[in-house]
């Protein structure tokens, strides 16, 4: 493999946020496969735009639950 040169993070923008850097990884890398997985035996794909409409819907479940503006923990199996 070749030597990798140091990115220049100066020009990495601030993100505030999950929301922004799910939004800046869909504008980078659009429907790209972001990661891989197994359900019931069959690999599956998950793309970045995939991924931030998942983390959409659960902000808005947690609208709906009224827990907007908590700290919330989220543990899965």
């Amino acid at each position: 493999m070749g030597k990798k040169t140091p990115r220049d993070i100066s020009k990495t923008p601030y993100i505030k946020d999950l929301k922004e850097l799910l939004l800046a990884a869909e504008a980078s890398w659009g429907d790209k496969p972001f990661y891989h997985y197994k359900e019931n035996g069959e690999v599956k794909t998950l793309s970045r735009i995939q991924l931030r409409e998942s983390v959409d819907d659960l902000g808005t479940a947690f609208s709906v639950w009224g827990i907007m503006g908590n700290n919330v923990g989220v543990i899965g199996e």
